[in-house]
């Protein structure tokens, strides 16, 4: 959120406690763990692997370039 919404504190402020722009997040994080996550993780037996593929689904700085991620999120900002 900090990088997405930097220089704009008013912007920030009004994302962070928006009840559509977590709903926004929570089916987004959503959607990545089933389509990017999940259809491996139940067969690798290895921890570190799966942390570190998990915490890159879900980098922001990888969100930031991602142009459908990107946006979905622009078209969201409008509404708010």
């Amino acid at each position: 959120m900090e990088a997405l919404t930097e220089g704009w504190p008013a912007v920030r402020q009004n994302i962070l406690y928006s009840p559509v722009f977590r709903g926004f997040w929570n089916s987004e994080w959503s959607k990545r763990n089933q389509e990017d996550f999940l259809e491996f993780a139940p067969d690798c037996p290895d921890y570190h692997y799966l942390k570190t593929e998990y915490l890159f689904i879900h980098c922001h700085e990888r969100l930031l370039e991602d142009e459908e991620f990107m946006a979905r999120y622009s078209n969201l900002i409008r509404i708010l």
